[in-house]
Order: structure tokens, then C-alpha cells, then sequence
């Protein structure tokens, strides 16, 4: 199966003033418009646009939620190679560290987080991570995962 990898982007264009629905009795969403192919992935996040209420007709490079990028924008495509059903206390070092986990002054941790958090093996460190994700002691009750193996095209 081959997967764009979607990210946040900035689009030009405007947003048009949203109808009414007398059915339902309610104001419908504001509706972005696309005016030009200029698009940014990584900004600082200066200078970009909300939904500018006190001028969405205006053409500004806006954020975009990256749920609702188009295909062909993508930068990244990946290819599923395998998918494993296995246990979450089965997984390996080596698993950690394709997770993106790098080693430190011999500690572990994932890059652009808080040192103090950084363990001693890649195992601790994911654990740490897991259970500060989905809840105290969810490590210990070893859910069923799902593993995707997968390579960059």
C-alpha cells in the first residue's frame, strides 16, 4: 500500500463568507479558496493566518490543517512493506530506535524533548513515553499493537 505523508502547510487564498442553512437553522462553515500554487511546509509560524475575520477576502498565506492536504502535495510517499500484529512488550531496542529514538552521552530519548526524561535504555525511554501518552500503568497491561513496516519512496 503506498501512503502520502501529510504535514501542515500554508496555502494562498481567501475565505468566502459562509450561507446560511435555513433548514437546519444554522450559519455554515467558512469556505477556504485556493487563488495560487504557492505553498510552504516549514514556517516559523509568524506572518501566517487564521481565519482573518476582519478581512477573509484578502489573499493571504493561510495554515492549513494538514487532514485536509491534497495528495499531490505531499513531499513524502511510503510504501507498507509488512503489518505485525504483536504484543507491546515485544518490542525490541532496534524497533525503539526505528521509532526515532537516538542515543545521547549514553542516554536515550526522542529528539527535541526534555533531557530530564531521557533513560537509560531505548526500552525505558518508550515505555516512559507510552504511558505518558495513553495513561499510568498502560505499559504493564501489554495491549495488542500494530506494527507497519515501511520504506520511504
Amino acid at each position: 500500500m503506498i501512503l502520502p505523508v501529510r504535514e501542515r502547510y500554508c496555502q494562498m487564498g481567501y475565505y468566502k463568507r459562509p450561507k446560511h442553512d435555513r433548514l437546519k437553522n444554522r450559519q455554515l462553515a467558512w469556505e477556504f479558496v485556493a487563488t495560487g500554487g504557492v505553498y510552504k511546509y516549514d514556517w516559523d509560524r509568524q506572518g501566517f493566518h487564521s481565519v482573518d475575520l476582519a478581512d477573509p477576502f484578502t489573499p493571504k498565506l493561510y495554515n492549513k490543517n494538514p487532514f485536509f492536504m491534497p495528495n499531490n502535495l505531499s513531499r513524502t510517499t511510503i510504501l507498507i512493506e509488512d503489518v505485525i500484529l504483536k504484543r507491546l512488550n515485544d518490542i525490541t531496542d532496534e524497533d525503539v530506535m526505528q521509532e526515532g529514538y537516538v542515543e545521547e552521552s549514553g542516554r536515550y530519548g526522542l529528539p527535541g524533548t526534555f533531557e530530564g526524561n531521557w533513560r537509560r535504555s531505548p526500552l525505558e525511554a518508550y515505555a516512559d513515553e507510552w504511558e505518558l501518552l495513553h495513561g499510568k500503568d498502560s505499559w504493564t497491561e501489554n495491549p495488542e499493537i500494530i506494527q507497519l513496516v515501511f520504506k520511504k519512496i
